[in-house]
């Protein structure tokens, strides 16, 4: 999740996500981690 959502990669400038098209922006770790707790305590 990390690599593909929050690292920019030098040759892209970018997060491989944003760059396909999966999310319009880079996320951050604290974002992730939000989702994950928001998932969890959902259920």
């Amino acid at each position: 999740m990390h690599y593909l959502f929050c690292r920019v990669h030098k040759t892209l400038g970018t997060t491989p996500a944003v760059a396909a098209g999966l999310t319009d922006h880079v996320w951050t770790s604290d974002g992730l981690i939000g989702l994950l707790e928001d998932a969890e305590n959902s259920n």
